[in-house]
């Protein structure tokens, strides 16, 4: 019933079973973990967990070694007229394209087809339509608002036009950090908005319920630790904050959020774990946070925000507010 409850922001991890044939860093049990957040529509949502996903491979002192690509799938309309225009291009290339292509074209999982590693297929996709160029005016929106998010939090990445999902439950964003170390598989955690999933798992009463998550397999990340010639761990485990965005009804909004999510990080690089609520209004937003165990609340409207002080409420004693800055900025390495 996490759908009933708001917004639900969760983390996982543990023992997973693949059935591909295993290789280097993909084994036929391995180890996973991962974030999901669910029941939020928000693009806002979408930076937000890319970011958080940023983060942790920074902590882990990999992340200078992989890179980010990010693409959108638009919304389901978006993605089912797509289909069509890639299939219309790939059918000539029918009998040059690999077997399993060749397969997925039939049953027409045309998509997967742009995620091929054959040479031959790689090379037919060079010229495909992308898919970037059939989404509505409303799905590039919200497309340019997360890209947005990210260059406002120096978050670098490459839009991939190929990057796809096979599976029809996915929409809008997708991302994949990627290594171009040889000895590893290349992606090392992906992830996605996958709003269909409950009808693509048979649901009767709920067809669509909005997600985003992602998951790492740690086989891979030790992988890219053992060749790395140092590593420091920066990772902690601390108390919880939530930070609570005190929305406008203006343009400011995009400010706010775009310093409630820097907020987290700050919270985060110092050891303290921090959750974004941008949803609702605060009212609702404090008992929310109570829920999630934060024993502070950040709030951030537009005075905060203009004075660079911040709200502090304690959740716990429930004393007086205090106002305090924080270093939103990278530290200096």
């Amino acid at each position: 019933n996490l759908h009933l409850e708001g917004v639900s922001k969760l983390f996982y991890s543990g023992p997973m079973f693949r059935y591909e044939r295993p290789q280097r860093g993909r084994l036929r049990q391995f180890l996973q973990f991962g974030i999901e957040a669910i029941g939020s529509e928000s693009c806002t949502t979408d930076a937000e967990a890319i970011l958080l996903a940023h983060d942790a491979l920074e902590g882990l002192g990999v992340r200078g070694q992989v890179k980010l690509y990010i693409n959108s799938l638009g919304s389901s309309d978006d993605r089912e007229r797509y289909n069509e225009k890639l299939a219309a291009y790939l059918e000539p290339y029918r009998h040059d394209l690999s077997a399993d292509s060749r397969e997925r074209l039939e049953r027409g999982s045309v998509l997967r087809i742009l995620d091929s590693k054959a040479a031959a297929d790689q090379s037919i996709c060079q010229d495909a339509p992308k898919i970037t160029d059939a989404l509505s005016s409303t799905s590039a929106q919200r497309f340019a608002r997360v890209c947005e998010i990210l260059d406002t939090a120096g978050c670098e990445y490459h839009i991939d036009s190929r990057l796809a999902r096979g599976l029809d439950y996915y929409t809008h964003t997708i991302f994949e950090f990627v290594t171009s170390h040889s000895s590893a598989q290349n992606a090392v955690l992906a992830g996605g908005r996958y709003d269909h999933l409950p009808r693509a798992l048979g649901a009767r009463k709920l067809d669509y319920l909005p997600c985003f998550g992602w998951a790492a397999g740690l086989e891979r990340l030790q992988l890219l630790r053992e060749e790395q010639e140092e590593w420091e761990s920066s990772a902690a485990i601390g108390p919880h904050a939530a930070v609570l965005v005190v929305r406008q009804k203006n343009e400011f909004n995009t400010m706010l959020e775009s310093a409630a999510l820097e907020a987290a990080r700050a919270l985060r690089r110092s050891g303290i774990s921090a959750s974004v609520q941008y949803e609702g209004e605060i009212k609702k937003q404090l008992p929310n946070a109570v829920k999630t165990g934060a024993r502070a609340a950040v709030v951030i409207g537009e005075d905060e925000l203009l004075a660079g002080r911040f709200a502090i409420k304690n959740l716990v004693t429930h004393g007086a507010d205090r106002k305090a800055r924080l270093e939103l900025c990278p530290p200096d390495p």
